[in-house]
């Protein structure tokens, strides 16, 4: 079955201050923005538009190698996070790269 984040690191409960981001799974589960479109973003442009706000969630589950996934966050900042390389496996590692709104 499907753990949410809290399930993996029950520490995150303790904290005071609990911000919302929400993950655009519909841009990023059809792939469309490529790992070279967003090396070659160098202002927010495509940040903004690729955001697709109809098809969110508060979890982002599929961060695959080779994923592009766009994001808002609670203060309104969008951005996106290119998925480097991720171990398949519960004991794992990832390496993102991110861009965000300044």
């Amino acid at each position: 079955g499907y753990n949410s984040t809290v399930g993996y690191y029950p520490v995150i409960n303790n904290r005071t201050v609990k911000n919302t981001t929400l993950f655009d799974y519909y841009t990023s589960d059809n792939l469309l923005v490529s790992p070279a479109q967003f090396d070659a973003a160098m202002n927010d442009s495509l940040l903004v538009t690729a955001y697709n706000p109809s098809k969110v969630s508060g979890n982002c589950k599929y961060a695959y190698a080779g994923r592009v996934i766009p994001f808002k966050t609670q203060s309104g900042k969008y951005g996106m996070i290119k998925v480097v390389s991720a171990d398949e496996n519960e004991e794992g590692s990832i390496l993102l790269e991110i861009k965000i709104q300044q």
